[in-house]
């Protein structure tokens, strides 16, 4: 799969790579055998629960898993992020 260049003109490109890592989390999603329930970290996902809270002005390196035969979206509300690899391969396209 190749992925197309992320626009940068919206706003400033900061590489998060070099800063001092704060905390970290890992974020594996699964299913059910039948793949009518979906999980995060092996709970339920209940769109009214927050699993996470990054701290404000900190860098956190979170690592996602999908262990599922769903294709899943990833996002993080309010907190802008940078994708380092996927797959195990760097990348130089950063998600903000």
């Amino acid at each position: 799969m190749r992925l197309a260049a992320l626009p940068t003109a919206f706003a400033p490109v900061d590489d998060l790579g070099k800063e001092a890592v704060a905390g970290r989390e890992t974020v594996i999603f699964t299913e059910n055998k039948a793949g009518t329930l979906f999980y995060i970290n092996h709970k339920q996902f209940d769109h009214g629960r927050v699993d996470f809270r990054a701290r404000l002005n900190t860098v956190e390196e979170w690592t996602i898993k999908n262990d599922s035969d769903e294709s899943h979206s990833f996002h993080i509300h309010t907190n802008d992020f940078q994708v380092m690899r996927i797959n195990g391969k760097p990348q130089v396209n950063y998600g903000l």
